[in-house]
């Protein structure tokens, strides 16, 4: 049920917040709001697969939707970022200004990332308990802490 619930709600977060980011432009502060919740949750997401590796969750079809939720995010993660919602927007955010001065470098890193959970996807799909650990660690070093390390700032 907590797995059910937690896919549904980002799906709904996801598809209403991703599907028009850009009129939220106006309303940073709500959007940055969302914007966290989302990777929140995507991050929670990320420890259910991680269950699956620590032999948690065995039945791994009770995994595809979190893989579906996942990559849906993965896909459509810049318009999280419309110009506007850093920290200028007065709201506290860990999101570095690299992310709009250098665009192109963080779409390229958000791509990394819709490129490893369509990998963690297919693991997934196959029931392979160690290839889904595999692609969700491959997820967290190549795209994850790849892009943290140079878009998001130390926390305080």
């Amino acid at each position: 049920m907590f797995i059910a619930r937690t896919v549904l709600l980002t799906l709904a977060a996801a598809a209403t917040t991703l599907a028009s980011a850009a009129a939220y432009a106006q309303a940073a502060p709500e959007l940055i709001g969302v914007r966290q919740g989302v990777m929140r949750s995507f991050n929670a997401q990320m420890g259910i697969v991680a269950a699956v590796g620590r032999g948690e969750i065995t039945n791994t079809k009770l995994i595809e939707p979190v893989a579906a939720a996942i990559n849906s995010i993965a896909k459509q993660l810049p318009a999280l970022f419309p110009a506007g919602t850093g920290a200028e927007a007065g709201v506290r955010t860990r999101a570095k200004p690299e992310i709009w001065s250098k665009r192109a470098d963080f779409v390229a890193a958000a791509a990394k990332l819709d490129e490893e959970t369509t990998k963690l996807s297919a693991a997934i799909a196959t029931g392979n308990a160690p290839a889904i650990a595999a692609a969700a660690t491959s997820v967290t070093n190549n795209a994850c802490n790849a892009c943290h390390g140079v878009y998001r700032a130390a926390a305080q």
